[in-house]
């Protein structure tokens, strides 16, 4: 597998997206994309009560 393609696809998503790739050998790969997540709550009246950002991470084997 080509990681490296794999790395560019994911960039074509957003430029927010950044991965992080740990190879081990004969061990696979560990593949971590950090995703950020932004709520933002408002009252009925429309005014803003809350602005939370959240890093999520996600990770994924691949056996080579």
């Amino acid at each position: 597998m080509d990681i490296s393609a794999l790395m560019r696809d994911l960039r074509k998503i957003g430029p927010q997206v950044r991965v992080s790739v740990n190879i081990k050998r004969d061990q696979g790969a560990e593949l971590i994309i950090p995703i950020l997540r932004r709520t933002i709550k408002y009252d009925a009246t429309g005014h803003k009560v809350s602005d939370t950002i959240t890093n999520l991470v996600t990770k994924t084997e691949i056996n080579q």
